[in-house]
């Protein structure tokens, strides 16, 4: 039992991981993100994901890495530009 005067302990969130692209074979390019530990977390094909990101606009703004989170600042043509740079 937890006494009155001591605050409740929260669960401070785990920043999360930047997207990284990947290209396993040739002509197979893949935007991964990481646990802790290295594993893949999640992994998407890139152009489905330029696709995606083509067929809706976000409301929200994030930083360079998270593109999957919401629009970063440079728009659709530079993440297309940084995708085929790879």
């Amino acid at each position: 039992m937890r006494s009155l005067d001591m605050p409740a302990k929260r669960k401070t969130r785990s920043k999360t991981s930047k997207r990284t692209t990947i290209e396993p074979h040739k002509g197979d390019r893949r935007y991964v993100r990481r646990n802790k530990k290295g594993q893949f977390k999640k992994e998407v094909n890139v152009g489905r994901s330029l696709a995606a990101d083509r067929r809706r606009k976000s409301k929200k703004k994030v930083k360079p890495g998270q593109g999957d989170r919401g629009d970063t600042a440079g728009g659709i043509m530079q993440a297309v530009k940084r995708a085929l740079d790879y």
